[in-house]
Parts: structure tokens; sequence; C-alpha cells
């Protein structure tokens, strides 16, 4: 019943697996009138160039850099053998970061909310 009431509001709603949470009901008179979700979550922040180190790179090398930084990251995260309880991640992308914010989309993420810079990703089991 959560979850299909959560999932009548997409555009709104992180749509989340509720049966991977700690759910908290709320009742009155017997009917539930309201619910929350908890669950364990990753965040990745900061991804961080050392100060002058940036410079030293042209802009492609620079790239390849970030984009492997990223993809060890996630797919250290998404190992069951490493991180079995956690199956999930999110960062903070700049609004000035556009390009940025294409990749992270591209690297499998989605946008938490419309308008908002927090993208997620979560692990298949």
């Amino acid at each position: 019943m959560l979850q299909a009431d959560l999932a009548k509001d997409p555009a709104k709603w992180e749509q989340v697996d509720l049966s991977k949470g700690i759910v908290c009901v709320t009742t009155y008179e017997g009917k539930i009138v309201m619910y929350g979700n908890a669950r364990l979550i990753w965040q990745i922040e900061p991804i961080k160039w050392i100060e002058g180190a940036r410079k030293q790179f042209a802009p492609f090398e620079r790239k390849k850099a970030t984009y492997l930084t990223i993809r060890w990251l996630r797919d250290w995260l998404a190992d069951m053998r490493h991180n079995p309880l956690i199956r999930g991640y999110f960062c903070l992308i700049s609004n000035v970061n556009q390009a940025m914010q294409k990749n992270a989309v591209s690297f499998g993420m989605h946008r938490v909310y419309m308008g908002v810079k927090f993208f997620a990703e979560n692990f298949k089991e």
C-alpha cells in the first residue's frame, strides 16, 4: 500500500524501495495517515583537485582523471564484497558545473529531485 502511494507522484518523490529501508507509519483512528522511510546511503564528496595540481595537465587528462576517480569510487561502492549493506550513493554537483551534471547522468546516476543539484544511484542486488 505504501509503495503504491509513493508511486502516485514520481515527479515529486524519489522512488525508493520501501522494503529495503526502515519505515515508520503514523496512524489516526487505526488508519495510516503518514509514513517516512530511512535508508543507509553513501555520500560522495568531495571530488577535488589538490590546489595547483590541475594546471599541470591538459584538459583531456583532467577529464580522464576526474572520470577515473569517480568511476573507481562508484565501482568500489557497488561491489558486494566491499559494501554488502549500503546499496546506493549520492553527491551534490554545483548548478554552475553543468558538464559534471551531464556526466553524472551518463555514469548511471539520476537527479533526485527536479531542479535540485543532488544526484543518486541505487545499486542492483
